[in-house]
């Protein structure tokens, strides 16, 4: 028979962990967010995520005012057959980040890519919207057409984005919009431009 003075009481392990020598070497990450094609199931996803988007970063993401009826239809008009659209997903599976790569709609790939991106303002500041960015350009670069990005020049987060990754910022026109030309050459053999 045991008695209770021979009990020994164990820490819990998460009082163990947090108290041992080796508890800054154990650290419990989390994975990190998944970036993955998105196809038109994923629709209301992609609403719920523009439309958490505040009027100031609707306005650097697509130039202008945008109402919510305007991103409505955006997302409506999704074309996933001609496009690519990936987006970064946190570990509740909520899109956090979202970028659409736009071909020219008649199929001429020799020219360029539009690229628009945004990031929830929660997920700001991880490097989602650099990675977003470079996954464009790979995507870009095996179509064999250059990257091209229309924002403000008050977007300084999009600027720090380009300019990191080595593009070169070049204005159009007269108003504050930059349109960005990137350095790499990704045209396939052959094609004009």
């Amino acid at each position: 028979m045991i008695s209770a003075q021979n009990q020994t009481t164990w820490p819990s392990a998460d009082s163990f962990l947090r108290t041992s020598p080796f508890a800054k070497y154990l650290h419990l990450a989390s994975p990190p967010p998944l970036l993955r094609s998105m196809g038109r199931s994923e629709r209301d996803c992609i609403a719920r995520h523009l439309l958490d988007l505040d009027t100031h970063d609707r306005y650097l993401r697509f130039g202008y005012l945008v109402s919510d009826d305007q991103l409505q239809r955006y997302v409506d008009n999704l074309d996933f057959e001609r496009d690519e659209v990936f987006g970064i997903y946190d570990r509740r599976l909520e899109l956090i980040a979202m970028a659409q790569l736009a071909f020219a709609p008649d199929g001429n790939h020799d020219s360029c890519a539009e690229l628009g991106l945004s990031v929830a303002k929660r997920a700001r500041g991880r490097g989602y919207g650099a990675r977003l960015f470079a996954r464009a350009a790979i995507v870009a670069r095996n179509e064999g057409v250059g990257l091209v990005i229309h924002m403000l020049s008050e977007n300084a987060a999009m600027l720090k984005i380009v300019s990191n990754a080595g593009a070169s910022v070049v204005r159009s026109g007269p108003a504050p919009r930059p349109g960005l030309v990137s350095p790499w050459s990704w045209r396939r053999p052959g094609t004009r431009g």
